[in-house]
């Protein structure tokens, strides 16, 4: 049996917009982004919009603490017409962050209302999709279950 394919990237920590200073070569395989064409550009220009908030919040813990970080997040690859879901541990240097990066099963963002207004509105609440370290998320309150698996199981 063959190993599963990860992506290894150190990323600048002390600049705001994330520059990415080596990428592995498994970035073809897993990203399917040649490398070199992904360092020294932004790691946000390569996550999925509604991703980029909580993405930031799990940096912004790295950059502050000593934790090791568990989040999901979908890649948008200049080549391919599909964005690729990840799933990523990251945790801080003190030179840079260091984010192992692999392909997940799809994942299905839940939203939660948080008002009655926003429910009778019909808008959405708060994306759920990436950017927790555990079952627990603070800000929310909720327990998390991200997962297709979990989803089905309570079907």
């Amino acid at each position: 049996m063959e190993p599963e394919a990860r992506v290894c990237l150190i990323i600048n920590r002390f600049s705001r917009n994330l520059i990415v200073m080596y990428a592995s070569s498994a970035c073809e395989k897993v990203l399917n982004i040649d490398p070199d064409q992904l360092t020294g550009k932004p790691i946000l220009l390569y996550i999925r919009a509604d991703d980029l908030a909580p993405f930031m919040e799990q940096v912004d813990v790295i950059k502050t603490t000593t934790v090791i970080t568990q989040m999901r997040f979908w890649f948008q690859s200049p080549n391919r017409s599909r964005e690729i879901p990840c799933e990523a541990i990251l945790f801080g240097a003190t030179d840079g962050i260091v984010a192992v990066v692999r392909r997940c099963k799809p994942f299905v963002r839940k939203y939660f209302i948080r008002s009655k207004g926003q429910f009778e509105a019909g808008s959405q609440g708060t994306s759920w999709s990436s950017g927790s370290t555990g079952p627990y998320d603070t800000s929310t309150n909720f327990i998390q279950s991200n997962t297709q698996s979990d989803q089905d199981s309570r079907s």
